[in-house]
C-alpha cells in the first residue's frame, strides 16, 4: 500500500497561493472593492482576479451574488480577520510579510483565558497582579475594545470569539472553493505525476491532488485531516431574507482550525471555556474521521500488504501538532517512510521536527540502523505544464465531477471537446499523457467507444517522447483492487505501439533510453518477473553499444536495480544466475551486483 501525505507545501509547489497572507489579501481586496466608493471599477478588477475562473458565462449572476452576500455576512466586523489584519500590517511594517493564524489565535486564548483568571483570583483572595493585567491588556486591546475587558463583562467575550470564529473559517472555505479550487495549476511534480498512490491523507483544505493527479474517486480513500472544502451555494441562496441560513450553513462546514492544547494535564480536563478553539475538539465535532487508521488495520489484516507498504510525505514540515498521525504512520510496523525536501533549509527544519516527535534515539534507529525505513529524498523540480496542458486539465476536472443530472455544464464541456477534435488542435491537447488521462476519464463515464477511435489519432500526432505504464492511471475500484480500467490499458497499448514503430524509423531518437529513464524515476515497486525481463532485455542489447552508450545501459540498470527493484532486485539476480546456462551471462550477473553495491555505498543506502 503507498500512502500519499501532503501539507501546505503541496498546494506551494504547485503555484497555488495557500498562504494566510494570501488569504488576508484576499480580505482586504473584498474590502477595497466592496465598501469604497465609485467602487465598480473596483469590483471588476477584483472579479476579474479572483472569480474569473468560477464565474464563467454558464454560471447564473444569481450565484455570484450569493457568493458576495455571504461574504460580507462572514467578514464584517469580524474579531479575527480585524486582529488578523493589524497584526499583518505591524509585520509589513517591519518588512515581514507573514501571519500564523493558528498561533495568533493561541496567543489571544491564552491571554484571555489567562486575565479571566486573574479576575477569579482577584474575586476570591483580593491580590492584585498589575503586571499580569497590563500584559494582557496590552495584548487583547488589539482584539476587543478596553471596556470588554472590564472585570464583569471579560467573560461575554467568549461567545462572539467562537462565532466569529466560525465566521472567519466560513471566509477560508469560499476563498479556497471558488479561487484555489478554480485556479489553472501551471506546474506539475514528477514525483508525484509518476508514482501511484493508493491513499491520500491531506493536512489541507484544497482539492489540489484531486483535480490534478487523481485517478482514486472513492472518498474513503482519503483523508483530510482538517476538513475539506464543501461550500454549497443552494444553501445561502436566501440569506437575504433568512439570515439564519448563516449559523445552519457555519454549522456544517467540517474545517478544522484551531489551537493545540495548552493547559496542563491537571487542567485540561476540567477547564471548558475555550474548549471549541482546540483542534481535537472541532475534529470530534465536524467529524473529520480517521480513515487513515482503517488503512492501518487494512495493512495488519491483508497479508499482501505486509511486505511492500510506502508512506511518501511531501509538502509537510512534520511539526508536532501533527505528532500524533506522523507516529501512527511512521512507527507502524512494516511501513517504510520517504519524506520529501525541497531545499536544505527545509530538510534541517525536516529532521528537527522529526526529532520532536520521534525522539533522537528512534529518528536515528530508523534512518541509520540495522533495518532503516526512513529515507529523506529531495524532491525533483516541479516542471511548467504547457498552456495546452492547462486548458485540458481543466477540462478534466469537469469529467471526473460527472455525472451531474440536469447540470448544463456536462453538454458545454462535452461539445468543446468534440469541437476540439474536429479541429485537430494539438496544442490544446498537448501530450500523449494527457490525451490518455482525457480517454481515461471519458470511458469511466461509459463513453470509451466513442472516444477511442477519435483521440487515438489525436494521441498519434502528439510528439514521441515516453512510454506510459499503466500503474499511471490506476486507482481503487469498488471490490478494493488497484488497477487499471482495462479499455485505457487497451488505449495505452495502441500508443505505445504506435511509438515504438514511430522510433524504430527514427535512427536519430533512442526509444529504448527513453523507456529505461522513465522505468528507472518511477516510484512504484517492480515484481520479481518485470524485473527479470528488464535485466535480460538490457543486457542483450548491451553488446551493440559502445563507449558513452554503454555505460549509460549499465546505468540505467543500477538505477532501476537500485531504485524502484530494490526490494526484490537481489533475489531475482539470484535466480538468474542460478539457471544460467552461459557463463558469460553469470560474470555480467555478478557484474551487476558488484555496481549495485558501489552505487549503495556512495549514495549511503
Amino acid at each position: 500500500m503507498n500512502i500519499l501525505m501532503i501539507g501546505n507545501g503541496f498546494d506551494l509547489e504547485h503555484g497555488l497561493p495557500t498562504k494566510y497572507t494570501d488569504f488576508l489579501k484576499f480580505i482586504k481586496d473584498f474590502n477595497q472593492a466592496y465598501y469604497s466608493p465609485n467602487n465598480a471599477s473596483a469590483i471588476r478588477e477584483f472579479e476579474n482576479i479572483y472569480f474569473s475562473s468560477a464565474f464563467r458565462n454558464d454560471i447564473k449572476p444569481s450565484d455570484h451574488e450569493i457568493i458576495v452576500n455571504a461574504l460580507r455576512k462572514l467578514i464584517y466586523g469580524n474579531l479575527w480577520i480585524n486582529y488578523f489584519i493589524k497584526v499583518h500590517d505591524e509585520h509589513l511594517f517591519l518588512k515581514e510579510n507573514w501571519i500564523d493564524f493558528e498561533s495568533e489565535i493561541s496567543s489571544v486564548v491564552q491571554t484571555m483565558d489567562r486575565l479571566i483568571k486573574y479576575y477569579d483570583n482577584y474575586r476570591l483572595t483580593g491580590v492584585e497582579d498589575t503586571v499580569l493585567c497590563n500584559l494582557c491588556m496590552e495584548t487583547l486591546t488589539k482584539f476587543v475594545d478596553k471596556e470588554s475587558l472590564e472585570i464583569d463583562k471579560i467573560k461575554a467575550n467568549i461567545k462572539p470569539m467562537i462565532f466569529d470564529l466560525n465566521r472567519l473559517i466560513c471566509a477560508l472555505e469560499i476563498y479556497i472553493e471558488y479561487y484555489i479550487n478554480h485556479m489553472n495549476i501551471q506546474y506539475y511534480n514528477p514525483d508525484i505525476l509518476y508514482n501511484s498512490f493508493d491513499k491520500i491523507i491531506s493536512f489541507n483544505y484544497s482539492q489540489t491532488y484531486i483535480h490534478l493527479y487523481a485517478a482514486i474517486q472513492n472518498r474513503d480513500n482519503y483523508h483530510f485531516v482538517h476538513g475539506a472544502t464543501r461550500f454549497e451555494l443552494f444553501s445561502l441562496k436566501n440569506l437575504e431574507e433568512n439570515p439564519n441560513l448563516l449559523e445552519i450553513y457555519m454549522s456544517e462546514n467540517n474545517m478544522v482550525l484551531g489551537i493545540d492544547e495548552y493547559l496542563p494535564d491537571d487542567r485540561k480536563d476540567k477547564e471548558m471555556d475555550f474548549l471549541p478553539f482546540k483542534k481535537y475538539y472541532q475534529r470530534i465535532y465536524k467529524n473529520t474521521t480517521n480513515n487513515y487508521k482503517n488503512w492501518l488495520k487494512e495493512i495488519d489484516e491483508n497479508p499482501e500488504f505486509n511486505k511492500q507498504n510506502t508512506l511518501y510525505i511531501f509538502g509537510h514540515s512534520l511539526d508536532v501538532t501533527d505528532g500524533d498521525i506522523l507516529r501512527d504512520l511512521i512507527n507502524h510496523n512494516g511501513i517504510n517512510t520517504i519524506i520529501y525536501y525541497k531545499n536544505k533549509k527545509q530538510l534541517e527544519q525536516q529532521i528537527t521536527n522529526l526529532v520532536k516527535v520521534l525522539g533522537s534515539d528512534t529518528v536515528i534507529e530508523k534512518v541509520y540502523g540495522n533495518d532503516p525505513c526512513i529515507t529523506f529524498q529531495q524532491q525533483r523540480k516541479r516542471e511548467v505544464k504547457t498552456e495546452g496542458e492547462v486548458l485540458l486539465q481543466s477540462t478534466i476536472w469537469e469529467l471526473n465531477a460527472m455525472p451531474s443530472p440536469g447540470k448544463e455544464l456536462d453538454k458545454i464541456v462535452l461539445n468543446y471537446i468534440n469541437k476540439k477534435i474536429e479541429q485537430k488542435d494539438l496544442k490544446y491537447f498537448s501530450s500523449q499523457h494527457t490525451v490518455i488521462s482525457l480517454f481515461d476519464s471519458l470511458q469511466k463515464l461509459g463513453l470509451r467507444e466513442k472516444f477511442f477511435h477519435k483521440l487515438l489519432p489525436i494521441a498519434c500526432e502528439l510528439p514521441v517522447n515516453s512510454t506510459f505504464d499503466y500503474e499511471q492511471w490506476a486507482y481503487m475500484h469498488f471490490d478494493n483492487s488497484f488497477k487499471c480500467d482495462s479499455d485505457t490499458m487497451r488505449f495505452i497499448d495502441c500508443v505505445n505501439e504506435h511509438n515504438s514503430n514511430q522510433v524504430a524509423s527514427d535512427q536519430s531518437t533512442d526509444y529504448k533510453k527513453i523507456k529505461y529513464d522513465h522505468i528507472s524515476h518511477q516510484r512504484i515497486c517492480l515484481d520479481k518477473t518485470h524485473y527479470s525481463q528488464l535485466v535480460k532485455e538490457i543486457l542483450s542489447n548491451l553488446d551493440g553499444y559502445y563507449c558513452g552508450s554503454y555505460d549509460k545501459y549499465w546505468n540505467y540498470l543500477v538505477k532501476i536495480s537500485c531504485g524502484p527493484a530494490k526490494k526484490i532486485a537481489r533475489e531475482a539476480i539470484g535466480e538468474l544466475i542460478n539457471n544460467a546456462d552461459d557463463d558469460c551471462d553469470i560474470i555480467q550477473y555478478n557484474h551487476l551486483l558488484h555496481l549495485m553495491d558501489e552505487y549503495e555505498y556512495k549514495n549511503g543506502s
